[in-house]
């Protein structure tokens, strides 16, 4: 599944890229004459202040031609880290153009937008984004990494509003998507296809000078073959994903900035530090909050071990922040699940449905940021980031809450509830709620089954703290300083002893 999540949070951040760049070259337009040298020039000012003062451009590498009524556009810049190539599969240094027309006094029509057939990443910058990724690791893999990107058909259309508080939209297109990686040392080797890909972007600036971001994208018939050294070949495929994001309180210089500093200076502690902190949800940062919805029907999972399909997956996840303290919340819809490889026995004990809503509030940010710091890749230090494990120094007064927990087995259910509240480094206080209906058919069907006799007296034990109310049997428990923790009104320390 992280393959998957991987692979859609780079293709929003792409789509949300190729809106931001409409945005820039069009809105830096807006105020222009007819001069290209002016439109020209206005469309580097505008880069520069969109995306920071090191991103000047010299004059040549933004040619404008006049068509008509409208204006052809184009970044025409060498990178020191993405090789492009054309439709004809030439080497090109171009970026973007566009081909665009007045409409009134701040709106601008797109009529075409292009972006480069594909795109590869130099030998030095995949090697940079390998050992930024590898962490401590040893590297094993003596090939250079490889990570591409083409399309068969790429296309934006939209229309540009000038005056804060009014939207302009942006529609894409790309069919024939391919995405290859090799030779990482953390990664599987990977190819990811995508029939189509199509979207909406939003973009609303604001009177502080931020801006808001929305973006609707829709994928069809999405194929995923990874190569893993120790699980072996995995397929993954999905029907159709549809995602929604909102992105609040952009501001894109700042951000941009940020994001330099971390790829520069990944290996200084301090500023690292600093630099994740900045990225958290802030009213003063560069990312004010953000909203995250996605489906993914007809899910199909392959591998050695493993055989597994579903019907769909929703997730959604948001952040925001107040006066230093981070919220995040985090959804999940699982329904249809199939596990073709286990017999008719065991795969009755598949749930048919699992729903989560969880909340995670009162965040400290520095702390959230160590936390962030300590785990730039797979290898957590917590120790050395202030937090040795089983200690929750910074975080006191956050609070974790499942609002509710659903599984439904068909024969069976289970809910569950949890609120709690960090009172301490290694304490917290709160209480949680769980309730099953179909306890004894459960523990008939256990006791059905050979080499089960394990289970079958955990499930008695558990039976016998829970109490019977109606057609359920409920365990309230709960826990506070000093460790301590009731079932039922039963201390469960009386069994240590304590």
């Amino acid at each position: 599944m992280s393959s998957l999540r991987s692979r859609i949070a780079l293709t929003v951040a792409l789509a949300a890229a190729g809106g931001l760049c409409v945005y820039v070259l069009i809105g830096s337009m807006s105020e222009t004459g007819t001069a290209n040298a002016a439109v020209s020039q206005r469309v580097r000012e505008g880069l520069a202040s969109f995306f920071g003062p090191q991103s000047a451009l010299p004059v040549d590498a933004v040619p404008v031609r006049e068509e008509g009524e409208s204006f052809l556009v184009a970044v025409d810049l060498p990178s020191t880290f993405l090789q492009r190539t054309d439709d004809t599969g030439q080497s090109t240094n171009r970026w973007f153009s566009a081909l665009v027309r007045p409409e009134g006094r701040t709106r601008l029509r797109i009529d075409h937008a292009t972006l480069p057939a594909a795109a590869q990443l130099t030998p030095a910058a995949a090697a940079a984004l390998d050992a930024a990724t590898q962490g401590s690791a040893r590297r094993q893999i003596t090939a250079e990494p490889i990570l591409n990107m083409r399309a068969r058909h790429r296309s934006i259309t939209g229309l540009y509003d000038g005056d804060p508080g009014r939207d302009s939209r942006f529609e894409f297109r790309a069919e024939g998507i391919e995405l290859n990686a090799r030779n990482f040392s953390r990664w599987s080797d990977r190819h990811i296809a995508v029939d189509r890909l199509t979207g909406l972007s939003r973009y609303r600036r604001t009177a502080n000078g931020a801006a808001d971001i929305g973006l609707e994208l829709t994928i069809d018939s999405y194929a995923s073959v990874a190569e893993n050294p120790v699980l072996g070949p995995l397929q993954l495929a999905a029907h159709r994903i549809v995602t929604n994001a909102e992105i609040d309180g952009v501001r894109s210089a700042e951000l941009v900035t940020i994001l330099r500093a971390l790829l520069n200076g990944a290996s200084d502690p301090a500023s690292r530090h600093a630099n994740l902190r900045a990225l958290l949800p802030s009213s003063l940062g560069p990312i004010g909050s953000f909203k995250l919805d996605e489906t993914l029907e007809g899910l199909d999972i392959r591998g050695q071990a493993l055989t597994a399909f579903a019907d769909h997956l929703h997730f959604a996840t948001g952040a925001d922040a107040t006066a230093g303290k981070i919220q995040v919340y985090l959804e999940i819809a699982l329904g249809g699940m199939r596990f073709p490889d286990l017999t008719e026995q065991y795969s009755a004990y598949v749930p048919r449905s699992v729903t989560i809503r969880s909340t995670l509030s009162n965040i400290d940010q520095d702390a959230a940021a160590r936390l962030l710091g300590a785990a730039p890749t797979m290898d957590v230090n917590l120790t050395a980031a202030g937090m040795p494990p089983g200690r929750l120094t910074g975080f006191e007064g956050a609070r974790l809450r499942f609002e509710y927990f659903d599984a439904d087995f068909g024969f069976a259910t289970v809910t569950a509830s949890l609120d709690a509240t960090v009172i301490g480094p290694d304490s917290i206080r709160g209480q949680a709620d769980i309730a099953v209906t179909g306890l004894q058919e459960l523990m008939t069907r256990v006791q059905a089954e050979p080499n089960a006799t394990r289970l079958l007296g955990i499930l008695a034990v558990l039976r016998g703290f829970g109490k019977a109310e109606h057609d359920q049997t409920v365990w309230h428990i709960v826990f506070g300083e000093g460790r301590k923790i009731s079932v039922n009104g039963f201390d469960l320390n009386r069994l240590r002893g304590k």
